[in-house]
């Protein structure tokens, strides 16, 4: 039941990511990925949508996932983007751990406080 609703929730993940927003004069447009190039850039190992989806549920942490990148190189899960805490970095680092293991995750993660 577990890996139907794993599978699930990556289809639903794949189909809200094909959406993207481009910003026209006044209004929004939206522009339609086709299913191919969402789970192409989504990724399909387990590894990595467990990943993702333990960040997406994550109330605190899921805000950075439309500037996360999530990829798989060799085997482990890379982590790359910018958060606006060393918290949050460790957060984010500590839940990626917790889904793949330390030996199959690496940190590219960036701080880069809010301005104020």
């Amino acid at each position: 039941m577990n890996a139907r609703k794993l599978s699930l929730f990556a289809m639903l993940l794949a189909l809200v990511s094909a959406v993207s927003c481009t910003r026209g004069s006044n209004q929004p447009t939206y522009k339609l990925q086709s299913w191919n190039e969402a789970v192409a850039k989504q990724g399909s190992s387990e590894l990595l949508l467990k990943t993702r989806a333990a960040i997406a549920e994550d109330p605190s942490l899921s805000r950075y996932l439309p500037n996360l990148d999530i990829t798989e190189q060799n085997g482990s899960i890379v982590l790359s983007g910018t958060t606006s805490s060393e918290a949050d970095k460790e957060a984010l680092r500590a839940l990626a751990v917790k889904q793949v293991g330390a030996d199959h995750f690496v940190d590219q993660i960036k701080v880069s406080p809010k301005k104020q």
